[in-house]
C-alpha cells in the first residue's frame, strides 16, 4: 500500500508538470457579465474583485450530453490548483480510479496596502470570505459550468482552519473537506463545530485530516477534532485522520491530493477480484451489485456491474473450475459473454472451461472465436 501511494504521488507530480504545459500553450480572452475570463482550453480564469480571483478547470467532454460533475474548491489555488487536476487525469487513464470533477482554484490576491489579507479573510474576517464564496463564487460556477452542486473543499494551514469554520456556519454548502496541517483548530472553532454537529441531523459530510508527526503544536487539537467527528458517524459524518510520518507541514497537501481523494472516492473504482474467495469476502455477487447501484446513484453513471469486476469474477470461477459458483454469478449478473475484442487466449480459456461443464456453450463460443480470429492456430486446441 505504501508503494502504491508513492507511485500515485510520483504520477501526480509528473502530471502536474504535463498539465501546466498543456494548459498554457494557447490563450484566448472573453468577457462574461463583467468578469474577465481567460480561457486556456480546459482552464478559465475569472476575476471576482481586486481581492479575489478563481481558476476553473472543466473536464473535456461532450457539452451536449448534459453530463454534470462534482466540484473541488482549492483554497490557495495558485499553489495547489494543478494537484487536483493531475489526480483525476492520472487515475482516469486506463485504470479508471477517479471520477472527473471540476476544480476551482481560489486565489486571494496580495495587495500592497494589506499584505495580511489572506490571514484576515481566513481568520478574523472569515464571515466575509464565507459570504464571497456563498454569494458570488459558488453561484457563478454553478451557473456557467456543468456542476452537479456536489462540492469539495481543500485548505492548508489557515485555510484548513477556515474550512472547519465554513462547515460549522454553513453545513450544507460542501460535502467533502480536506484539511491539511491546520494550526488554527482553535478553542472557539472546535466547540462551534460540536454545536453544529449536535443541532443538524442527517448530515452527509466527509472530513480528511492530515498532519505531520513533527507538527507537535497541533497534534492535541487534531486528536480532539478527530474524536469529535467519530462520535457523529451515526449522523452521517465520515472522517479519516492521518498523522503522517512521511509528511511535514509543507508536504501534507500532497497526502490530501493522493490518499485523501483516494479515500473520498473509494466507492468509485471498477473493482478487481483476485479469487472466488475474494468475491465471497466482499459479500458475494449481490454485494457487488449493491456497490455498483450505489456508485451509479452517487456519481450519476450506469449502475451496471463494471466490466473489470465482471471479468475478474467469472475469470477466477473458471480458473478454479468452480462451475457452481460460475452459475451463481450468472444468476446475479446475467450470462457471461466474450466480446469481439476479446483475445484468442480468453476464447480458449473459457472454451476449455465450458467443454468440461457445458459442451453446448463451448460449441457456441468456438463458432464466435473462429469468426473473430479466423486465422488463429491456437483455437485448434480448444
Amino acid at each position: 500500500m505504501d508503494m502504491l501511494k508513492k507511485m500515485i504521488s510520483c504520477i501526480v507530480a509528473f502530471s502536474v508538470l504535463s498539465t501546466m504545459f498543456h494548459l498554457n500553450k494557447t490563450h484566448a480572452a472573453d468577457i462574461d457579465n463583467g468578469n474577465k475570463i481567460t480561457q486556456l482550453k480546459e482552464l478559465h480564469k475569472v476575476v471576482i474583485n481586486e481581492q479575489l480571483s478563481i481558476d476553473i478547470y472543466v473536464p473535456q467532454g461532450d457539452r451536449t450530453s448534459g453530463k454534470q460533475y462534482p466540484t473541488m474548491y482549492v483554497m490557495d489555488g495558485k499553489y495547489y490548483f494543478y494537484n487536483a487536476i493531475a489526480f483525476q487525469k492520472s487515475l482516469r487513464h486506463n485504470v479508471n480510479k477517479s471520477p472527473e470533477f471540476i476544480v476551482v482554484g481560489i486565489n486571494i490576491n496580495d495587495l500592497p496596502d494589506n499584505p495580511n489579507l489572506r490571514r484576515e479573510l481566513l481568520g478574523d474576517s472569515a464571515d466575509k470570505m464565507i459570504s464571497l464564496l456563498e454569494n458570488q463564487v459558488f453561484p457563478y460556477v454553478d451557473k456557467h459550468f456543468p456542476s452537479n452542486h456536489t462540492r469539495m473543499y481543500f485548505g492548508w494551514q489557515f485555510a484548513a482552519g477556515f474550512g472547519l469554520e465554513l462547515f460549522s456556519k454553513r453545513p450544507n454548502l460542501i460535502e467533502g473537506y480536506f484539511l491539511a496541517s491546520s494550526p488554527m483548530f482553535s478553542d472557539k472553532r472546535i466547540p462551534r463545530l460540536a454545536d453544529t454537529l449536535q443541532k443538524h441531523k442527517g448530515l452527509n459530510n466527509y472530513f480528511y485530516l492530515t498532519l505531520g508527526e513533527t507538527e507537535l503544536h497541533a497534534t492535541s487539537k487534531h486528536h480532539t477534532l478527530s474524536k469529535l467527528l467519530k462520535q457523529h458517524e451515526q449522523n452521517g459524518i465520515k472522517s479519516h485522520y492521518n498523522l503522517s510520518d512521511n509528511h511535514n507541514h509543507q508536504t501534507t497537501p500532497l497526502d490530501s491530493f493522493t490518499s485523501g481523494l483516494e479515500w473520498y472516492f473509494s466507492d468509485f473504482p471498477d473493482m478487481t477480484f483476485y479469487s472466488v474467495d475474494d468475491v465471497g469476502k466482499f459479500g458475494g455477487a449481490s454485494a457487488v451489485k449493491e456497490y455498483y447501484n450505489n456508485r451509479g446513484s452517487r456519481y450519476n453513471i450506469s449502475p451496471k456491474v463494471g466490466k473489470q469486476a465482471r471479468f475478474s469474477m467469472f475469470r477466477h470461477a473458471a480458473k478454479e473450475d468452480d462451475w457452481e459458483t460460475f452459475q451463481s454469478f450468472e444468476r446475479e449478473l446475467g450470462e457471461y459473454e466474450l466480446t469481439d475484442k476479446s483475445s484468442e487466449y480468453w476464447f480458449k480459456f473459457f472454451g476449455q472451461f465450458y467443454q468440461k461443464n457445458t459442451p453446448f456453450r463451448a460449441e457456441k463460443l468456438y463458432k464466435q472465436a473462429v469468426e473473430v480470429h479466423p486465422t488463429s492456430h491456437h483455437l485448434c486446441h480448444f
